[in-house]
């Protein structure tokens, strides 16, 4: 949770943390003693409550008022880990609230609470609109077409007061289904979501699968790992035409004790699932939020510069290439990544790039990019770009930035 303010190398504890309804008194016991009251941090809501209504006492909490069947209430103790000590919560006792709490605790507590990227569907490096197959379209979303013929796009909704503010939307255009056509995110590690229940959200309408909208977690182990485990279920039966929030909960099995290899991720599924059917649908996606806990809360809404910047682990645009001509047909540079990537990507290039020496301009005639070996990594990349003619050797040059044919992407996905 990242609105605490907090290292993310601190351990934190979750110690009431899905909904709960009722009006009483909880008390909770620690395993030893806090300090002061600023140790712990009541939310209601997502917003911070005041030390009044709580109270703490050596290794008593107190949490009093009224919450609603609507509140989410999070109540945090922000200890700090000290060597190999971890804090851990005890036992909870008085419990006069109607819901259940279940006390946990939560290490290296990740960052945001939402734990896929670009949910709100605001960043489309590759595109707006592709009716193809993969990373075709909105950043970090897979389309599955499976068979099936699709059109994903990115939108924007005249209204967004009906999707809490958000003003992007996804859209999978589906005019030939099959099993498993839809989109899919995976999360990077698969540890990085621990055991137990996780909560999908999202905004969506149009029209429904064959068999019912689904969502699906697939926990893939890397290599050397076993076989995928997945889990689903169905989170609506039929859209309708207008905006609707959706949520459903899956349970996460245990992976203790299983061989993690490189490249595991958890991957979250949207749209038709193992039926068979080839009817069309229609779905509009926007602020997917998965989440560790029981119930949904608001969407997690971070800036667009923050989301790009998530976004470009996994693939970013390269331009304003500045190099020289290395032979009379080639133009060399090296470029340096924006944001670190997740791995040492994979480049590609399309349109033609447009070099210029501040005297002439020279057009490359072909779409051809090649790396030297070993000349790339998760921070920067060696060029090199071929099929020019009449170049200058060793004469400065860089990307005439005004002719913007040419994009060059470097691709680190999952």
């Amino acid at each position: 949770m990242a609105y605490i303010g907090v290292q993310p190398t601190d351990t934190y504890l979750s110690i009431a943390s899905q909904q709960i309804t009722g009006t009483g008194i909880a008390t909770y016991t620690l395993d030893y003693s806090v300090s002061d009251e600023e140790s712990v941090a009541v939310f209601v809501n997502n917003v911070r409550q005041n030390v009044s209504t709580y109270t703490v006492s050596g290794t008593s909490l107190t949490l009093g008022g009224t919450i609603s069947a609507s509140d989410s209430c999070w109540v945090l103790f922000l200890g700090r880990t000290v060597g190999t000590k971890t804090p851990a919560v005890g036992s909870v006792t008085n419990d006069m609230l109607a819901g259940s709490i279940s006390p946990s605790k939560v290490s290296n507590l990740h960052p945001y609470k939402n734990r896929l990227i670009n949910g709100d569907m605001s960043v489309a490096q590759r595109g707006t609109s592709s009716s193809s197959n993969g990373y075709v379209s909105l950043d970090r979303w897979y389309v599955n077409q499976s068979g099936g013929s699709t059109t994903f796009s990115q939108e924007t909704n005249s209204n967004p007061s009906e999707t809490g503010g958000l003003q992007k939307y996804a859209r999978l255009n589906v005019s030939s289904s099959s099993d498993y056509t839809g989109i899919r995110q995976p999360i990077e590690d698969v540890t990085s979501v621990p055991e137990g229940t996780i909560t999908i959200s999202f905004y969506a309408k149009g029209t429904a699968p064959t068999g019912g909208l689904y969502v699906s977690a697939t926990q893939h182990f890397g290599s050397g790992g076993p076989a995928d485990v997945v889990v689903n279920t169905q989170i609506t039966s039929s859209l309708t035409s207008s905006w609707v929030r959706y949520s459903a909960q899956l349970t996460l099995p245990s992976i203790d004790g299983i061989t993690i290899g490189a490249g595991s991720y958890l991957a979250i599924f949207v749209g038709q699932y193992s039926n068979s059917s080839s009817t069309a649908y229609d779905l509009n996606i926007t602020g997917i939020q998965a989440e560790v806990g029981t119930s949904a809360s608001n969407f997690e809404f971070l800036p667009y510069d923050v989301n790009l910047k998530r976004c470009e682990r996994y693939y970013q645009i390269l331009q304003g290439f500045e190099g020289s001509m290395r032979t009379s047909v080639g133009f060399g540079c090296t470029t340096m990544f924006r944001t670190q990537m997740r791995s040492a990507p994979s480049v590609t290039q399309s349109g033609a790039l447009q070099i210029t020496d501040g005297n002439a301009d020279f057009t490359q005639s072909s779409t051809s990019v090649s790396i030297p070996a070993s000349r790339v990594t998760t921070l920067g990349v060696q060029l090199y770009f071929v099929n020019f003619s009449g170049l200058t050797q060793f004469r400065p040059a860089g990307q005439n930035t005004n002719v913007n044919d040419s994009k060059v992407g470097a691709d680190a996905e999952l």
